[in-house]
């Protein structure tokens, strides 16, 4: 579905006359591949986790400074562990595709930006579990709790009395009970 999309693209642009568009769409297309392939190396089963959470992904070099890697992020936590595979990344497509990547910078989004994810079409359906992830190439579904099973969660989650935290514990106790990995 993905080689479809690009092919249609490309050929919309083309069509359009305008040859300098098609370039840079054609440009943004294989380094948003370069990324998802040094990405898939480095983080080998959990590359569709993270690439859900990429909202841009760009290669400057302008004329007189050092050419950059510049990723976009809808959250912290993702950014941070990106953070920590950044020389890993950079050096594996500096070393595959032979880019010259001096700097790679890493961005979280803001506001509307936070809900462009240019990988989120190009997942595979076999891929993806209930919550759009996989972990570590199991299939995640979703099932119903059981009674007591939300009465222990009630009950877990009612002894904190901070709201915010109360809210957040109670939301991933839920999220975690009814979560079921499958081989």
């Amino acid at each position: 579905m993905g080689d479809l999309k690009k092919q249609l693209d490309s050929a919309f642009f083309s069509l359009a006359g305008d040859d300098s568009m098609a370039r840079i769409h054609r440009r943004a297309v294989q380094v948003r591949d370069e990324f998802r392939t040094a990405l898939e190396w480095s983080n080998k089963g959990n590359a569709p986790l993270f690439l859900d959470h990429i909202n841009a992904v760009y290669i400057t070099n302008k004329e007189g400074d050092q050419k950059r890697l510049i990723v976009y992020l809808d959250d912290s936590s993702f950014a941070a562990e990106l953070n920590a595979q950044r020389e890993l990344i950079k050096g594996f497509i500096n070393g595959t595709f032979r880019e010259g990547i001096e700097i790679f910078e890493i961005h979280i989004s803001r506001k509307g930006h936070r809900e462009k994810h240019p990988y989120l079409d190009e997942t595979s359906p076999e891929d993806l579990g209930a919550f759009g992830i996989s972990s570590n190439g199991k299939k995640i579904s979703v099932r119903k709790l059981s009674e007591n099973e939300e009465r222990f969660v009630e009950e877990t989650s009612g002894r904190i009395t901070d709201k915010r935290i109360h809210d957040a514990f109670l939301k991933a106790m839920t999220a975690d009970l009814k979560r079921e990995l499958s081989d």
